[in-house]
């Protein structure tokens, strides 16, 4: 206590509002991190906000321009006039292989193997349910020559 008393008023006002000064430089500096650091989440949730508004853009804009192209192509009489001659030929290619019994065994293996071994593997990786054979399977037998 004789410490205190020996000090002058200035010391002593100088000791009292000290803490009150730091407490106060504190909470000032707390209060100015809290609000940067809520402008920075918002800055950056505003930045993906915008990503994704430009990506489903985008996307948008791809799927108009892939529509036009098919609604174009549909109109063309040369892309008509080859659906018409590629259904024909899909419907006649059993007939012109003339595939022995043999053949057509071995032809349906390896459709079946490529189906199970490499096909349906990677459609299960990017699928969520679980791709049965049957029903991917192609049951025509053009169908199946196409696809050797």
């Amino acid at each position: 206590m004789t410490i205190w008393r020996n000090l002058n008023i200035g010391t002593k006002v100088l000791t009292a509002l000290l803490p009150l000064i730091l407490l106060s430089i504190a909470l000032v500096s707390s209060i100015s991190i809290l609000i940067a650091q809520r402008e920075h989440e918002e800055q950056a949730f505003n930045k993906l906000i915008a990503t994704r508004e430009i990506k489903a853009t985008q996307i948008e804009n791809y799927f108009s321009q892939i529509r036009h192209q098919i609604e174009t192509f549909s109109e063309n009489h040369m892309v008509i006039s080859a659906m018409k001659d590629f259904a024909a030929a899909f419907k006649t290619i059993f007939e012109e292989r003339n595939l022995t019994p043999e053949a057509e065994a071995a032809l349906q293996t390896r459709v079946a193997e490529y189906y199970q071994g490499n096909f349906l593997p990677k459609l299960a990786d990017n699928s969520q349910i679980t791709p049965h054979f049957t029903d991917y399977f192609p049951n025509e037998e053009s169908t199946q020559i196409l696809q050797d």
